[in-house]
Formats: C-alpha cells, sequence, structure tokens
C-alpha cells in the first residue's frame, strides 16, 4: 500500500483546531478507509468496525488539542484505534475469528509481502490452508495481531507501529519475527 502524503495534516489540525471543520472533514476523508480497514481486520465484525471508526475519529476531533505533533497524525489516530479495539475485546471477551473473506486478503497481503505462503494446488486444500491460518492468526495475543495486521496489510513500517504501540522499532522487528516464528511452527 503506498504511503499516505502527511504534508497538509498539521495545516488541517491548525485549522479544525481554529474552528474549521472542513479542515477535520479532510483528515477523515484522508484516513477513513485505513483505520476502517485496521480496525475491521482486528475485530471482523463490520457493523461494529464501523461504529468503533466512527468513534475513533470523534474521539480524535475530542482530543485534537491533546495532538502534541511528537509523532504525525497517522500514528496519533492508529493508537487511539489500537486502544479502542483493546477496549472492544476487553468489553467483549469474545474469541477473535477472522471472517473468510477477509482471510483470503490477509493471506494474499502477508504472501505478497514476506513470499512464504504459496497457492494450494487445489480449492480443497485452499480452503483448508484458509482455515489453519486463521485458526493460527486467531491464536495470536490482540497486541501481535494488530502489528501483523499493520505491518501486512495496512503497510505501515515498523517504525511508525513502533510510534503508535510505543515501543522501539527493534521490538516491533522481534514481535513480527516471533510471530512468524510462532505461525511457521504451527503451520508445519
Amino acid at each position: 500500500m503506498a504511503d499516505i502524503d502527511e504534508s497538509n495534516d498539521l495545516l488541517w489540525i491548525d485549522e479544525a483546531l481554529q474552528g474549521r471543520m472542513r479542515s477535520f472533514s479532510n483528515l477523515i476523508l484522508k484516513y477513513q478507509d485505513r483505520i476502517y480497514t485496521f480496525v475491521v481486520r482486528s475485530i471482523t465484525n463490520q457493523e461494529d468496525a464501523k461504529d468503533i471508526t466512527q468513534n475513533i475519529f470523534i474521539g480524535a476531533f475530542s482530543n485534537l488539542k491533546k495532538f502534541r505533533k511528537e509523532c504525525s497524525f497517522k500514528t496519533w489516530l492508529y493508537r487511539i484505534a489500537a486502544n479502542r479495539i483493546k477496549n472492544y475485546w476487553r468489553d467483549k471477551k469474545n474469541r477473535f475469528v477472522i471472517a473468510e473473506s477477509e482471510l483470503a486478503s490477509i493471506i494474499e497481503e502477508c504472501g505478497n509481502r514476506t513470499g512464504e505462503i504459496s497457492d494450494a494446488s487445489n480449492e480443497t486444500e485452499s480452503e483448508d490452508l484458509k482455515q489453519t491460518v486463521a485458526n493460527l492468526i486467531a491464536s495470536l495475543p490482540l497486541e501481535l495481531r494488530q502489528i501483523f495486521v499493520l505491518y501486512y496489510v495496512t503497510g505501515c513500517t515498523c517504525q511508525q507501529i513502533a510510534e503508535i504501540f510505543k515501543i522501539s522499532a527493534s521490538n516491533i522487528k522481534i514481535q513480527l519475527f516471533r510471530g512468524r516464528k510462532y505461525l511457521f511452527d504451527r503451520f508445519k
């Protein structure tokens, strides 16, 4: 996925703080698809994902004065999203389940990025592979699932993910390595 040009973000934030709602609308239009993708891939319930995405932007607007510009607005939004997703799972106490339609996309993205997942030789094997990968990904802890989605699906860099979770980029790389190893060991 191509990176989003963040050059206008600070200008729009300043204008939004001065009461120009159109500027914040520009930020919403710019980031809503990526934030929604992150949320829906983390919780898989489309209706809940829409509500959570809307609440993320409402929360961002309500707390815009607290944005300290120490990181990018995009990173700040992902941090808010990650916290909302954690709250969702804490409140729901449900097991993470990947929708079949989303799973195919995740497998494709992982395969494109790592080259480790190959096509199955027939449809039955492909469905078995999808279910196996879904079960394996579902067994990852929430934060690691979120890191996987951010890295493999939304195309965030390790540095961007580190800013979202407020940990070092090297820690993100280690978590991605451990997660891949975990999935590979269990995939065998």
